[in-house]
């Protein structure tokens, strides 16, 4: 059973019913105390549950940086996760996610070593005025404190759905794709008990801290001593139980032992990615006109359609969503035109195209979360896979909303929950999308869209990639410039004003 008003609002979903958002990266004054009193003046605004305030919700989580600068020991701060506390930024994690050449964290605005942050403010709102009001308000406290805002990123405001519409049918990427499609299912939330996919349902230990995990197991979780919480707010580190029930077991005390730090918060990654669009659209438009009537390209595909085809062979779904496992000669828009239409998210790739024959091997969606490609139709391989999900809640924003005084392009504010940052995150980063291999057969090909960064994937159809763009080698069509891990809000950093106040 979750806890549920104990975990912030951003795990139950992307708060679609909030459509402006605004994420503020900031540094706290070097006064711990200053900083403490500024966190305890907006603990009491930050959202927990799965029931947010209809106008809006405050997102908090803090980086390994600024839970330093609040003053936690370090003692404490060594038992946080490797990858947590090195951030993207240190040389093994930057070589490991690809964040090299101009992607390496000396170029990003902002989360790199040279301007490191503290803590994000992730603001939604129901309307643009409450959006300026409340990131107005926030961004004076934060002066006042001592701190300062260093960037911020306005995403483009969610468009409203169409009655019997969800937001998964109306949210588009830059490059024109439907987003948002396929997220795993926490058991014990409001979407698990409403949908039976049992392909996407995950235990909750995947995403939350202090819970147990598709194998039985519960994620690390960063421990405090029993004298840093003299109000016993926090759970047992290691909890103990009379003959294997969930009873407490009074014949040992707890007073003196280490406490769950961790329970109920997560680990939020944010990456702040620019997209090619114009680069896209010009390859894909190209490659339509030189692979016109080649014997690749299925009789039944309207020629209109190849352009869009052959870009739904680097992602694995049509511009509408809809999968090309299930519709591989045109989007499901157009079969079933005027009718009710949800993106189809139930399909398996191994059992239903083993040779990847309709979904290629190398796109987006199969690289990410190939579901049963491994062994058609095998639940344990489903298990498997899903233990490297990971849940995305990030949004587009247009060239303004970036905030890049120097490229103004649109691109996607990449955020994720994840409870194992190597497991979930840097697993799929690095071996869906990064890692470059030598092709040895259909399934040893990098992502179809990050080829472009390094030149070693062919393209959907098995044609060379695009010229060298100069000494930089092949261009990417997203690129990379500003990640930061922040592990998001736990029960003792919520309440300064009681954690605070004892350093």
């Amino acid at each position: 059973m979750i806890e549920t008003f104990e975990v912030q609002t951003l795990l139950y979903g992307g708060l679609s019913k909030h459509p402006y958002a605004r994420c503020l990266a900031i540094k706290f004054s070097d006064d711990p105390k200053q900083a403490c009193a500024w966190l305890e003046s907006i603990e009491d605004q930050i959202t927990f549950g799965d029931q947010p305030p209809a106008d809006k919700v405050l997102i908090f989580a803090l980086t390994a940086d600024g839970l330093k600068r609040l003053g936690l020991p370090s003692d404490v701060g060594d038992s946080f996760p490797t990858a947590f506390r090195l951030g993207m930024g240190s040389p093994g994690r930057a070589n490991l996610l690809a964040d090299t050449g101009d992607d390496k964290a000396g170029t990003w605005l902002w989360g790199g070593p040279e301007k490191a942050i503290d803590a994000t403010l992730l603001l939604y709102a129901d309307s643009q005025t409450t959006l300026v009001s409340y990131a107005s308000e926030l961004s004076s406290g934060i002066d006042a404190a001592g701190g300062k805002v260093l960037h911020q990123v306005t995403p483009t405001p969610l468009p409203k759905p169409r009655p019997g519409e969800t937001a998964a049918q109306m949210v588009r990427e830059p490059f024109g794709f439907a987003d948002g499609i396929s997220q795993p299912i926490i058991k014990g939330t409001r979407r698990w008990m409403r949908q039976s996919d049992a392909i996407h349902a995950v235990e909750p230990g995947e995403f939350l801290l202090g819970y147990p995990d598709t194998r039985g197991f519960f994620p690390p979780s960063p421990q405090v001593p029993a004298a840093m919480d003299p109000d016993n707010l926090l759970p047992l580190a290691d909890p103990k139980h009379s003959r294997g029930a969930f009873q407490p077991d009074f014949a040992t005390s707890g007073a003196a032992a280490a406490r769950d730090l961790g329970r109920n918060g997560t680990f939020l990654v944010i990456r702040q990615l620019a997209q090619y669009v114009d680069d896209f659209n010009d390859y894909v438009d190209d490659a339509a006109k030189r692979y016109s009537g080649h014997p690749a390209v299925p009789d039944q595909l309207d020629p209109e359609l190849l352009p869009e085809w052959i870009g739904a062979k680097m992602v694995g779904r049509w511009k509408d969503g809809s999968s090309l496992v299930r519709y591989p000669h045109g989007p499901a828009t157009r079969k079933h035109e005027g009718a009710a239409f949800r993106p189809d998210n139930d399909f398996l790739p191994g059992a239903e195209d083993p040779l990847g024959e309709r979904c290629p091997f190398g796109a987006h969606i199969r690289r990410s979360n190939p579901r049963d490609s491994l062994a058609p139709g095998s639940k344990d391989e489903l298990s498997i896979v899903n233990r490297h999900r990971i849940l995305r809640v990030g949004r587009g924003f247009d060239a303004v909303g970036g905030s890049d005084p120097e490229e103004q392009k649109p691109g996607l504010l990449f955020m994720c929950l994840n409870a194992d940052i190597e497991r979930q995150f840097e697993f799929v980063q690095h071996l869906g999308h990064s890692l470059a291999v030598p092709r040895i057969g259909k399934r040893s090909r990098p992502d179809h869209r990050s080829w472009g960064r390094h030149g070693a994937a062919d393209d959907p159809i098995g044609a060379r990639p695009a010229e060298p763009d100069g000494d930089k080698g092949l261009r990417p069509y997203a690129r990379g410039s500003l990640p930061l891990h922040a592990e998001q809000e736990c029960d003792s950093v919520s309440r300064p004003d009681r954690e605070c106040s004892r350093r």
